[in-house]
């Protein structure tokens, strides 16, 4: 090959390789920033998971199991539920994302699946804990969540 041929070939792959760098460059970003509604989605899931941890311990814990009655053990399992949440409360970062709550606003309630304290078989907890995903100019407001544990 001759060095004008060599030269030449040179540059059209010097071109090729800046302008596939230039246009991975305007693409990926896009591809690679997290969708608000997926990290919501995420902060959910890690969320109901990590409760649903915590509340399987405290309905096998004894001072669930020996409660004298069921409005009790109701009273005992939300209680519980609102200080789980509070715990739970620790999300995954993600740049720029911020994440605003009020764990004072807490709610839980709690229903068994049956009227007699020992013929409950699962307990369906609601928690209701508003917080606010913000990321640049975009937000998404979340606040439910539920979870389910079988005794």
């Amino acid at each position: 090959m001759q060095k004008g041929g060599q030269s030449t070939l040179f540059v059209v792959i010097g071109l090729v390789i800046v302008i596939l760098v230039v246009l991975f460059v305007l693409i990926s970003p896009k591809r690679l920033l997290i969708d608000i509604k997926s990290y919501a989605d995420e902060v959910t899931r890690t969320f109901e998971d990590c409760l649903k941890n915590k509340l399987s311990y405290a309905v096998a814990n004894t001072d669930f199991v020996l409660q004298p009655d069921i409005l009790l053990a109701k009273a005992y399992l939300e209680r519980k539920s609102n200080g789980f949440a509070a715990e739970c409360a620790y999300f995954p970062k993600i740049k720029g994302a911020q994440i605003i709550d009020d764990k004072a606003k807490i709610k839980s309630e709690v229903s068994f699946d049956a009227t007699e304290f020992n013929e409950v078989t699962k307990v369906d907890v609601s928690v209701d804990y508003p917080m606010t995903i913000k990321k640049g100019e975009k937000e998404e407001k979340i606040s439910k969540f539920f979870v389910e544990v079988s005794l």
